[in-house]
């Protein structure tokens, strides 16, 4: 029955007719006018799916490309893509933006499958949501740069990110994969986008695809074309590439939509290959998202409480103007929150220090370059706002194991982003990395691959386990 269901869905037509945006729509898989045969190049789609936003680069020889969602975006920035999935109703067609033209619009997506949700709905949206990404990114990239690559034969490769905390979750990084190649194949073939399709894909027989017709069973992808990888190795790629480079032991802060993603790791190199050992991290429900909420759970009962999730987190002065509080009183609200942020950056560095790293020349007395503040990178858009940005700064001035120096990730030569804010690059930074060739994205050394240095082999210092007044 399955099997028939997709045959259906190959021989529909589309119905109406071409438009000047059908490249939106398109199951093509190779620019217009190109060659059978042709000479093959690489390329490697970047997919970091958000909770709030979702971004895409396109990663070819010579560029990588930000792939713009202008008439879907919310805000001034067309690279930010709401992650958001309208399903019109009768026909059960999907459609991305936030509008949901009399449908309904389903905006958290990623999430239940952080939380290990893996209904048929939860899966069933995130491929759905995904096929409509990847038809854009190709329908754009052939409609903009289609002339460059005429003649040539596209192999497609596709990475998507996920949070470092859950990249030893085999069964979460499966689903994730699953769910990518659900999505490629829906886009490639024939057919609108459905939640019912997306269904039909996630749960076909593998075996029943070398039944497809031969112009359609060459747009597939073999598993081993989609990977997925820890969003703080992929925000490192142009780091490691850049001059400001350099060796050791680093700290990534990424505040995003729904979480805070704490990482301490370090970068090497081993044969010429770029290597990343984790030592610790934490992913604590702690992004923009909840502090949102928790403000407005905080003000009197009769204050208008709604709020858009895709709208930019507003500035202290205009969310005390907005409210009529004082900054007193923000602070007072923020301030077990704040408590709670503060502690999953402290705790994450304390542990590295105690267990895991404890001779790093940062924090070993007996280093001369003991005091040094760690290199540091505080990303995603929520370290554009005043609350995470005044907190994050106040590490700077911290003494060890708990100071940081923050700097941003340069933006890197061969992207692609015309009119991309110089400060706009924190949110992009993990699509630009995962646009790479899977093997040359880095190694990972998984945390649960490094053991423990307990720290009772050394001479005990009161002060390596207290948490001082300077950060309270």
């Amino acid at each position: 029955m399955v099997w028939k269901a997709v045959l259906k869905l190959l021989n529909r037509e589309r119905p109406g007719d071409a438009t000047d945006l059908d490249w939106l729509v398109t199951d093509n898989d190779q620019p217009p006018g190109g060659k059978e045969g042709g000479q093959p190049i690489r390329m490697v789609v970047g997919v970091d799916f958000g909770t709030s936003f979702s971004k895409v680069v396109v990663g070819a020889t010579q560029a990588h490309y930000a792939v713009p969602f202008e008439r879907y975006a919310v805000g001034e920035n067309p690279l930010l893509l709401p992650s958001a999935l309208c399903v019109l109703p009768d026909v059960n067609e999907c459609l991305l933006g936030t509008d949901p033209q009399g449908g309904v619009l389903y905006d958290n997506l990623k999430m239940p499958l952080i939380e290990r949700n893996f209904s048929d709905e939860v899966q069933g949206r995130g491929a759905a949501f995904l096929a409509l990404v990847l038809r854009h990114t190709r329908g754009w990239l052939f409609e903009t740069h289609g002339s460059t690559y005429i003649g040539r034969k596209i192999q497609w490769f596709i990475n998507v990110g996920v949070p470092t905390d859950s990249y030893d979750d085999e069964v979460l990084i499966s689903t994730y994969r699953s769910i990518v190649q659900a999505a490629w194949r829906i886009s490639v073939l024939p057919g609108p986008v459905t939640l019912s399709r997306a269904r039909v894909y996630l749960t076909l027989d593998e075996t029943k695809l070398d039944k497809l017709p031969a112009r359609y069973a060459d747009r597939l992808l073999p598993d081993d074309r989609i990977s997925a990888f820890p969003e703080f190795s992929a925000q490192l790629a142009g780091y490691v590439r850049s001059p400001r480079r350099q060796d050791g032991l680093h700290a990534m802060v990424d505040v995003g939509g729904g979480t805070l993603d704490v990482t301490v790791f370090n970068v090497m190199q081993w044969d010429n290959e770029h290597v990343f050992p984790i030592f610790a991290r934490q992913v604590a429900p702690l992004g923009a998202r909840y502090l949102t909420e928790a403000r407005l759970h905080a003000l009197p009962k009769d204050a208008d409480r709604a709020y858009s999730p895709f709208e930019d987190l507003p500035s202290d002065t205009a969310f005390r103007k907005k409210y009529g509080i004082t900054r007193i009183q923000l602070e007072d609200t923020d301030e077990l929150f704040r408590a709670r942020v503060r502690d999953t950056v402290a705790d994450t560095l304390q542990y590295t220090k105690q267990h895991r790293y404890p001779t790093a020349p940062q924090w070993d007395r007996t280093s001369t370059r003991y005091g040094e503040a760690l290199p540091s990178f505080f990303t995603g858009g929520g370290v554009l706002s005043d609350f995470y940005a005044t907190l994050l700064r106040g590490f700077e001035g911290r003494r060890p194991p708990f100071r940081l120096q923050g700097s941003p990730l340069p933006i890197p030569d061969d992207l692609k982003a015309p009119g991309m804010a110089a400060n706009a690059y924190a949110r992009l930074a993990v699509a630009y990395g995962l646009s790479f060739d899977p093997f040359d994205i880095g190694q990972i050394r998984r945390m649960s691959e490094i053991d423990d240095i307990h720290a009772e082999a050394r001479p005990t210092d009161y002060r390596d386990r207290y948490i001082g007044s300077e950060l309270t």
